[in-house]
């Protein structure tokens, strides 16, 4: 809905083709999915077919902030190079006429279907007056889509007593020993959240099954659930709304969690053994997974976050939002880990290699000025050492990642780089930190930069970091410490998509 009309697929992909020429490119990513103009954010639909990867994405063509949702949608043979498709979906049907939200894709056949969440919001006056009911859409080609005549296939008359009809969205599904099973989030009547498991035997007719739930604070709603096998053991990743800070590291009011554990595919029981945080930096949220041709199991999520201003307004550039670069999955020690996916190896160019860089005040690499850069960064022995890694420096403005072995963790600060990005509910929130357990060993870290975007994989994707920053000037990498430190190894790579 764009001015208090409906507006249809074609009017979108119309509008798109008319303006996306008046976005201005400063900020853009090279390697990384966006959308050709206007607002962007979760993930949706990560899915294969016809041996072709396929996203779709909440998307609002008409501004740069968020808007009556469309499914905008790219597609990849090797998940680093993506072909923007047309429009997928628009908010033009009753049930969806305030907006297709998110959902999730599997092919079936020949055909690829989708499965989102209908919204309507009738009375802005009254938010009780909202609905969110479970709707399908397939395609034969992987580009136009139609809607099914039964939707919406979950209606509000079947969520279960105890959750809000108002907060019911987000379906993942999948299929199981010849049945399909669904993931919705949901907050219970007593504002705290859960996960609601439903099952069918032709997409169409659905039971309920089962919930997943806590009675600690976990947050409200539980958005964009995701359940999968990995490593022969069940893995739910979920977004809960209003995590408590410092719940399992999260620093964010929008976090994003897995919980590794065992589902019961005959009563919908879920039993958590671990929960931890996917990422610990400012960036990153409501993430889906695909299972790849080769069994890898592959994770993409938004790289942004809510209840931020951002600069690209302001700037007029007619866009915001853009996706991670995508992650394979394993489990470890009993934990999810996360590395960039194998085939940004195949776009690397212009390797450097340094050995043995003894750092005991401040070396510049100004010969690196970072655009679009892959960097591996090996410390010996950092206990009781502190490095700072300055990059976009220029001049005293830089992103600073801080390597601490006295208080055992690894620091982001975006204080003093470029355009500031402000917390909407947070003063002066430009501080992010990962707890390590030991530094005896040394530290690794894998950067990836591209252009308006930081990813920092940290030992082997135990754990990751994920930024946005906007720097004002060209700016190179540097290394600093009042102590002796060693970088035993650093690469640098030119990314060339």
């Amino acid at each position: 809905m764009k001015g208090g009309s409906i507006v249809t697929v074609n009017e979108a992909n119309q509008y798109i083709q008319i303006n996306k020429e008046k976005v201005i490119n400063r900020y853009r990513h090279n390697y990384h999915v966006m959308a050709p103009i206007g607002w962007i954010n979760d993930p949706n639909g990560f899915s294969l077919f016809k041996d072709e990867y396929h996203l779709f994405y909440q998307y609002y063509p008409y501004d740069s902030e968020w808007g009556p949702m469309h499914w905008g949608h790219a597609k990849s043979k090797d998940f680093i190079k993506w072909e923007t498709l047309p429009v997928a979906l628009a908010p033009d049907q009753p049930y969806d006429v305030g907006g297709c939200f998110s959902g999730s894709a599997m092919q079936i056949g020949e055909e690829l279907y989708l499965m989102y969440t209908g919204h309507t919001d009738p009375d802005k006056e009254n938010p009780e007056a909202v609905r969110e009911v479970q709707c399908l859409a397939k395609s034969t080609d992987g580009i136009a889509f139609e809607k099914c005549s039964k939707n919406p296939v979950i209606s509000s008359d079947e969520v279960p007593g105890h959750a809000r009809i108002q907060d019911f969205r987000d379906p993942k599904i999948w299929e199981k020993d010849g049945k399909y099973y669904v993931v919705i989030g949901s907050k219970r009547k007593d504002y705290k959240g859960q996960i609601l498991f439903y099952t069918s035997e032709d997409l169409e007719n659905w039971k309920y099954l089962n919930r997943f739930t806590l009675e600690e604070d976990f947050g409200t709603v539980w958005e964009c659930p995701d359940l999968f096998m990995l490593d022969c053991r069940d893995v739910l990743i979920m977004s809960p709304q209003l995590l408590p800070e410092g719940k399992y590291g999260s620093q964010n009011i929008y976090a994003c969690i897995a919980a590794i554990g065992n589902f019961d595919y005959s009563t919908g029981d879920y039993h958590v053994e671990h929960y931890q945080q996917l990422d610990s930096g400012f960036d990153f949220y409501a993430p889906q997974t695909v299972k790849a041709k080769d069994g890898r199991r592959i994770m993409i999520g938004w790289m942004n976050m809510w209840e931020r201003e951002s600069p690209l307004k302001d700037l007029g550039h007619y866009w915001r939002g853009s996706m991670t670069l995508p992650r394979e999955l394993f489990i470890k020690s009993n934990k999810v880990y996360q590395q960039p996916v194998k085939e940004i190896q195949n776009y690397r160019k212009n390797k450097e290699i340094f050995y043995g860089l003894n750092i005991n005040e401040e070396h510049s690499l100004e010969h690196i000025k970072l655009q679009s850069h892959e960097l591996y960064i090996e410390l010996d022995n950092m206990e009781n050492k502190v490095l700072d890694i300055d990059l976009f420096k220029n001049g005293d403005e830089s992103l600073k990642l801080t390597v601490d072995g006295i208080k055992k963790e690894v620091r982001l600060d975006r204080s003093n780089i470029g355009y500031s990005i402000e917390s909407k509910n947070k003063p002066k929130d430009y501080i992010r930190k990962q707890s390590i357990d030991s530094m005896k060993e040394g530290i690794k870290l894998n950067i990836f930069v591209d252009v308006s975007s930081v990813e920092i994989f940290i030992n082997d994707g135990e754990y990751v970091m994920t930024s946005l920053v906007y720097p004002k000037n060209e700016g190179h990498i540097a290394f600093r410490s009042s102590d002796l430190v060693t970088i035993k190894k650093f690469l640098k790579w030119d990314i060339c998509v």
